[in-house]
């Protein structure tokens, strides 16, 4: 192989009845169709040719990603790796209700922070999630040339990723991330010089 593919795994569904904003919270876990759309994407890895050659898993710490990552690490025969890089976005709104986010905002005091929704102003900056992403993949893309990587994060931090790359503004419509759950964005480097040659966007589980 001539290339460098990273690829980037979104999580599978959470279990999160109380339609709670967890971003970072401990203790969410995939729900039992998560469970199922993890273990299907692992199948989907071990049967596609060029992706059963990944040669490392990294995982975001959280629950609902190491979650996710299990099946194909274990499908292919791989030891599972972490890295705070990957972890989900921090966000002022965590552990509101989703159901009723403005009253909350409004209730605790947090109205201050809704002021630039171009960078964001209510939590980790687009910018920051942009720099440690960047970092993780470029880490991997030079230490593993002419391999495949998997890195399991979240909605967020890949589709940043992902325009950072594709050079574009980072601040965007939230409705029109293209990065649905356990989707796979993947980044094709020229292994010689590293430059980005091709983007593919996949949803092999619906």
């Amino acid at each position: 192989m001539s290339n460098t593919i990273v690829h980037m795994l979104r999580h599978a569904q959470v279990h999160n009845p109380e339609k709670m904003v967890y971003e970072r919270l401990p203790g969410f876990h995939l729900s039992a169709k998560g469970v199922d759309m993890a273990n299907e994407m692992s199948k989907f890895v071990q049967c596609h040719k060029s992706l059963s050659s990944i040669e490392c898993v990294i995982s975001s710490p959280l629950e609902r990603a190491i979650e996710t990552a299990r099946p194909t690490v274990k499908r292919l025969k791989l030891s599972l790796l972490l890295d705070e890089r990957l972890l989900e976005s921090k966000n002022y709104f965590t552990g509101i209700k989703i159901s009723g986010i403005v009253t909350d905002i409004i209730k605790n005091g947090h109205l201050k922070y809704v002021t630039n929704p171009f960078k964001p102003s209510w939590g980790e900056t687009y910018l920051d999630i942009s720099l440690r992403m960047t970092s993780i993949i470029e880490e991997v893309k030079n230490k593993y040339k002419n391999q495949q990587i998997l890195l399991v994060s979240h909605q967020l931090p890949i589709f940043i990723a992902r325009r950072t790359y594709e050079k574009k503004h980072l601040w965007h419509n939230p409705r029109r991330r293209a990065c649905a759950l356990v989707s796979l964005t993947s980044l094709v480097f020229d292994s010689a010089t590293g430059d980005l040659l091709k983007i593919v966007y996949r949803t092999p589980v619906a």
